[in-house]
């Protein structure tokens, strides 16, 4: 009896060591970049109502030269995630009076894509980063849409990058670029 009495013991020692060994493991990601603002980006600016003319999103908001942001890799090859997440709003198209109401039915469809690029180190200039997900657009709906989109690049040589995000779509309303974030 004192036999399976220490078996179980260290069978018990054993399971807790092991999941002690995993709750212990960590995935990381080093954040090479992170960029965030919270004030309208782009307005609808053609003379088709609704119609983004694709633009660059604006990190620095009023202030110019926030379109672009650079990120270092110490490896050629190596493998970053790059993530924006913005918010998009779209206007009441039926107005009922009520400034406190709202009816998601009396709102405009709208789509936005994101577009990521980035300009590797080295002399190949400004190229699409696909994004990872098959669903083309960063927000589409009606009334008010919190979304983002991934992308995955893997520049060919090591040293400072730049990245930037360009939209475009149908929107009667407002584009706020939440966050920027590049990642290994």
């Amino acid at each position: 009896m004192k036999t399976t009495h220490s078996k179980i013991k260290t069978v018990a020692a054993l399971t807790l060591a092991s999941v002690m060994g995993l709750a212990t493991t960590e995935a990381s990601a080093v954040i090479l970049l992170i960029r965030t603002n919270a004030t309208e980006q782009v307005s609808p600016g053609s003379n088709v109502p609704g119609l983004v003319i694709p633009a660059l999103v604006d990190f620095n908001g009023a202030n110019p030269g926030g379109t672009e942001s650079t990120f270092t890799t110490s490896a050629a090859n190596q493998d970053v995630l790059i993530s924006f997440h913005a918010e998009c709003q779209g206007i009441e198209a039926v107005d009922d009076g009520d400034p406190e109401s709202v009816d998601t039915n009396s709102y405009a469809f709208f789509y936005v894509r994101a577009q990521v690029e980035i300009d590797p180190a080295g002399p190949a200039g400004w190229q699409n980063v696909s994004p990872t997900q098959i669903f083309p657009y960063l927000c589409s709906g009606y009334g008010w849409n919190y979304s983002g989109i991934d992308a995955h690049a893997k520049p060919s040589l090591a040293g400072t990058h730049k990245v930037r995000v360009k939209i475009g779509g149908y929107l009667d309303g407002s584009i706020r670029a939440k966050s920027l974030v590049v990642q290994r």
